[in-house]
């Protein structure tokens, strides 16, 4: 390279410290500040907070947490009416999360006692209900027992103590066991009614049987009526026959008594007096 091609080096000191160099580097500097003072703003002017903890808090308290964090609270309870002693066992979002479009943190609150309460109070209501309907099925009058169910089912509703639901009186399981409590009453006295009204149709069986076998042939036997001791093992009817044939065709016989006696699975007729 000639000495004429070959930069002086005071000629590359100048170029490096040129006034256009200058303003660039200054430029670019300025430029690296702003983009960092951008940055620090916007995070001291960013109001999203972490999601606060308010487990195990009063609803007032974590109320208190949520509006501090610049946040709304939306509450639930798992029974229909607080009782003011419950605590917060769910939340949503979970503590420590960060969101912007987070607004709003909705919690759940329980009283154990009063939880506890309501679910014995629904599951009383559960089977007086189920008690009921099997009731109607098999044709049982449970009309007497409309009111004391919808009383059961009120205080569940307007519950706001333990002793709405579980209490001795006028609560909400007090009710429902009335209603239980009737429905047996009135299955065993069903059962009772079932059973006699099988028995009244063996006796009947029994005694139209041995009422034939001691009549005329040509006689219609008629068992007008059975009276039937409470245990179910004796009993007595009136027994009339119609002729259907002969001279007497339409003729009514004299009525006569006839009585029987259970043995066993099975009705035996002690006396059918003299016969018709």
């Amino acid at each position: 390279m000639s000495a004429e091609q070959e930069e002086h080096p005071e000629t590359k000191r100048e170029a490096r410290g040129s006034p256009r160099r200058r303003i660039a580097l200054f430029s670019i500097t300025i430029f690296l500040l702003a983009a960092i003072a951008a940055t620090l703003v916007l995070l001291l002017l960013d109001r999203t907070k972490p999601v606060p903890n308010v487990m195990g808090l009063t609803r007032v308290v974590a109320e208190q947490k949520i509006k501090a964090a610049g946040l709304k609270a939306s509450f639930a309870y798992k029974y229909p009416h607080s009782t003011g002693k419950e605590k917060v066992i769910e939340q949503t979002p979970s503590a420590g999360k960060r969101d912007k479009n987070v607004h709003t943190i909705k919690v759940v609150l329980t009283d154990r006692e009063m939880e506890a309460a309501v679910q014995q109070a629904s599951q009383a209501i559960g089977q007086a209900n189920a008690a009921l309907q099997e009731a109607q099925a098999l044709g049982i009058d449970t009309a007497d027992l409309a009111q004391p169910m919808q009383n059961a089912q009120a205080k569940l509703d307007g519950a706001k103590s333990a002793g709405d639901c579980v209490g001795q009186s006028d609560s909400a399981c007090y009710w429902a066991n009335i209603v239980l409590n009737a429905i047996n009453t009135k299955k065993q006295a069903y059962a009772v009614q079932q059973e006699r009204n099988n028995q009244i149709a063996a006796c009947r069986a029994a005694m139209y049987a041995a009422a034939r076998e001691s009549s005329a042939s040509n006689l219609s036997i008629s068992i007008d009526s059975i009276s039937m001791n409470a245990d179910c093992t004796y009993a007595t009817a009136a027994v009339h026959g119609t002729f259907t044939s002969g001279p007497r065709s339409g003729t009514n016989v004299e009525t006569a008594k006839i009585i029987a006696e259970r043995q066993g699975d099975r009705w035996v007729v002690l006396d059918f007096g003299t016969g018709i």
